[in-house]
């Protein structure tokens, strides 16, 4: 669709955008570009009411005021890009009427059509050649960056788990605060019993270390605790972590007695032989 230029002003049905030979512009709605589009086809003879309703709104019923609403926006617009020579005027009782002055002359811009470079076909298979190559180049090396930056990954991996161990929060057993402590050959035992005060630890690790206890290099914690579920019973958990490694393993001891704790003891460490090696 091609421009439409009348005195100073541009309209163009692409866009539906009225500009100015000074490069300003205001965009159209629909309806007033319609409005205006068909006033500039009559220009010089008055437009019915009529026929801009049958035309614009499609012969829909609407009331004269959305009419003259339209046209009133479009003198603003008018006004706006300092149209010459150029009015929308009201026929009484008929309808309007787009008038352009003569003797201003309607300024046409002049449009560049940017040259045209021809390209011989060698020029094309090197270009083409240039950009494959470099897109190669491109492939390559971010290949090359990927393992690099995996390593990268692991090592920010490994050394954020190194330096947030110690941090990480350790269950309420292992607080060694509420143990008694005794040690028989390389193991470190921390004992907890709020129901036996009677009980001694010293005689329990010299009766420990007169029988033949595994060298194992652990930790482990005793907790006698009451049964829940058998009134005057009671449970012996051990807990067992190896002093050279991640290994770690549990016991536990329903009915204990606590007569026979050096032999659930050594039974327990029986079977921590897993930690032990």
């Amino acid at each position: 669709m091609h421009r439409i230029y009348f005195a100073n002003l541009i309209l163009d049905p692409t866009t539906r955008k009225l500009s100015n030979s000074d490069g300003d512009g205001v965009p159209l709605r629909p309806l007033p570009y319609q409005v205006l589009n068909l006033l500039i086809e009559k220009q010089g003879v008055h437009v019915t009411r009529e026929a801009l309703f049958e035309t614009c709104w499609d012969g829909s019923v609407v009331t004269d005021q959305a009419l003259t609403n339209v046209i009133s926006g479009l003198r603003k617009k008018l006004a706006q890009l300092n149209a010459q020579g150029v009015q929308i005027k009201t026929v009484s009782k008929i309808g309007y009427l787009l008038e352009v002055d003569a003797d201003v002359k309607p300024i046409k811009q002049k449009v560049e059509i940017p040259e045209l470079q021809t390209l011989e076909i060698d020029d094309v298979e090197s270009q083409v050649k240039a950009a494959s190559k470099q897109e190669a180049e491109s492939r390559d090396k971010a290949f090359s960056l990927i393992p690099i930056m995996m390593t990268a990954f692991l090592l920010i991996a490994i050394v954020s788990v190194l330096y947030f161990r110690p941090f990480v929060p350790h269950p309420d057993f292992l607080d060694d605060s509420d143990y008694q402590h005794f040690s028989v050959s390389e193991t470190e035992f921390y004992f907890y019993d709020q129901n036996h005060d009677e009980l001694d630890l010293s005689a329990l690790a010299k009766s420990l270390n007169d029988e033949v206890f595994p060298v194992c290099p652990a930790i482990v914690y005793l907790r006698v605790s009451e049964s829940a579920y058998q009134e005057g019973a009671h449970i012996l958990r051990a807990f067992a972590f190896a002093k050279n490694s991640n290994k770690n393993v549990n016991y536990i001891k329903f009915s204990l007695d606590i007569d026979t704790l050096k032999e659930t003891v050594l039974e327990s460490m029986s079977r921590a032989d897993a930690i032990c090696r």
